[in-house]
């Protein structure tokens, strides 16, 4: 409560918590108290406090707890635009590929695309014009095999996944 806030109380310094699993899900939840500077480094503040595997487990539990309470629209969802981008041959508007729900609760946190996300790590806009499907899972799967010191950390992520997030991503490519 020193740093978060939940249902409303508490402090202003870090993102409010009542609906934070809805918004970024379990496996999100876990590696950020796991290790929170490896999940965005160089970025957070949050202190690594160790817990362990009953304790994060007991973490999420309340926080999914938490976040299904009837709180009569508390806090607000935020308004988003639909994310579309024009079709070069037509002028008409075409809908980016549905983005995998791991990617809403993992990727976004620190890479942007089409103009939503984070900012810790690069745009991946046109990401598929650069790496191809099997590079994208041999990097989603270890990125620090692939290019040792880097600042993305390794997720723990299903290897389906990994595989839905290199599809997605393989398709990602500028228009």
């Amino acid at each position: 409560m020193g740093c978060h806030t939940l249902l409303g109380e508490g402090a202003y310094y870090a993102p409010e918590l009542t609906k934070v699993y809805e918004r970024r899900g379990p496996e999100f939840i876990k590696a950020m108290l796991r290790d929170p500077q490896a999940m965005y480094p160089g970025q957070r503040r949050m202190v690594k406090y160790n817990f362990t595997d009953a304790e994060i487990a007991a973490l999420v539990a309340f926080l999914q707890w938490i976040g299904e309470m009837d709180l009569n629209g508390f806090p607000a969802k935020p308004t988003l635009l639909p994310v579309a981008v024009p079709a070069p041959a037509t002028g008409e508007v075409v809908a980016s590929p549905e983005r995998p729900k791991i990617y809403n609760q993992m990727c976004i946190a620190c890479h942007s695309l089409e103009g939503q996300g984070g900012v810790v790590g690069p745009a991946l806009d046109g990401v598929g014009d650069r790496r191809s499907y099997d590079n994208l899972v041999a990097w989603i799967t270890d990125p620090q095999q692939l290019k040792p010191g880097t600042l993305m950390p390794k997720l723990p992520l299903t290897q389906a996944d990994v595989v839905e997030l290199a599809s997605f991503l393989s398709k990602m490519k500028q228009r």
